[in-house]
């Protein structure tokens, strides 16, 4: 938990510089990624699926008209079976390093 911790804070001051501030700057895949963010900021992290991710809701049209309208900055997401994270995966350009190793995948998905 600590060192979740640590790469929070890191990575809030980070999301900080997004371009066009978007309303949600980080948002991620269960409630469980979200967790250190929320923890270290105090922020908002929307978490899609809830803890576990099998919750349905949002739903996969809510996830693309949140990132459509640029309201999404980063997108934190585990391997799986699971529409909106197909959607997030085939929208939002992946980022090197990918988080933490396949464990947890980072795409941006920040309009210009």
């Amino acid at each position: 938990m600590a060192s979740a911790l640590t790469s929070a804070r890191e990575l809030d001051a980070q999301l900080a510089k997004t371009p066009g501030h978007p309303r949600y700057p980080l948002v991620t895949f269960t409630s469980a990624l979200a967790s250190p963010f929320i923890v270290s900021s105090g922020r908002e992290v929307p978490a899609i699926g809830g803890f576990t991710g099998a919750a349905p809701v949002p739903t996969t049209a809510e996830v693309a008209r949140m990132i459509e309208a640029g309201e999404v900055g980063l997108v934190l997401v585990t391997p799986a079976d699971d529409d909106r994270v197909t959607w997030i995966r085939q929208h939002c350009r992946a980022l090197p390093g990918g988080g933490d190793g396949a464990a947890v995948l980072a795409y941006t998905c920040a309009r210009h």
